[in-house]
């Protein structure tokens, strides 16, 4: 069974092939960008630059390889924007390691950490030193 046929399959309630898995699927399921950096690393996956696609939590786009690798069934939707290189702008996680968070952010330097703000200049997040997550 294709993924889309399997977990179709298991919400009507019938028997698909296996249990359809979920990995990132939907923020409850998904995984914090450091941890996503080491699980790359850990696996010997080539490195990419690591997406976060929801910076409040710092969630990671989970890529094409490592679903693949799991044969995952499910992924989350709001992949499908910012696709464009542009859409991202550098920046380095809490543990260091570098990664992209969506342009519209701009997270930048706070005295007492980091701040992201509306186009307005309110501030929308802030991640204070030690935290790790807006």
């Amino acid at each position: 069974m294709k993924p889309r046929e399997r977990v179709l399959t298991a919400l009507n309630h019938r028997q698909p092939d296996r249990v359809p898995v979920d990995f990132s699927g939907h923020r409850s399921s998904g995984i914090a960008a450091m941890a996503y950096a080491r699980l790359r690393k850990y696996l010997g996956l080539k490195e990419k630059p690591i997406r976060v696609y929801d910076p409040v939590q710092q969630m990671a786009i989970v890529d094409e390889d490592l679903l693949e690798r799991f044969g995952i069934d499910m992924i989350e939707l709001g992949r499908a924007f910012a696709l464009e290189d542009d859409a991202w702008v550098d920046w380095v996680l809490p543990d260091g390691t570098p990664c992209q968070m969506p342009a519209w952010t701009k997270p930048e330097r706070a005295e007492d950490g980091w701040v992201f703000r509306s186009k307005s200049g309110r501030a929308l997040g802030r991640m204070p030193e030690g935290v790790w997550q807006f």
